[in-house]
């Protein structure tokens, strides 16, 4: 329940740190490839480079999920709050 009530009403941030999780693991399984890269000067474990460097794209388009929803959120309230204020009052009075 609260997963779901924090992907309606604070789309941004659980995306965006749903997003900085996948880039922190990727950074952390690429660090041994640069170090051992640096050392050969080659690159002996590329399945974990293809994997680092999906889950850096995936973070990515994450992180841009997160930013569309936190505008349609934004555009669904907008138009509660129009439909909100269109509404007659009860206390004016009758012309």
């Amino acid at each position: 329940m609260i997963v779901s009530l924090l992907t309606t009403e604070r789309p941004r941030l659980f995306y965006g740190s749903l997003a900085l999780l996948l880039t922190f693991l990727a950074f952390a399984l690429a660090m041994p490839i640069f170090q051992d890269y640096l050392v050969t000067n080659e690159v002996r474990r590329f399945p974990t480079a293809f994997l680092c460097l999906g889950l850096v794209l995936l973070s990515f388009q994450i992180l841009i999920f997160g930013f569309l929803l936190h505008a349609v959120k934004r555009g669904r309230v907008e138009v509660k709050r129009l439909a909100y204020l269109s509404q007659k009052s009860f206390t004016e009075p009758a012309a």
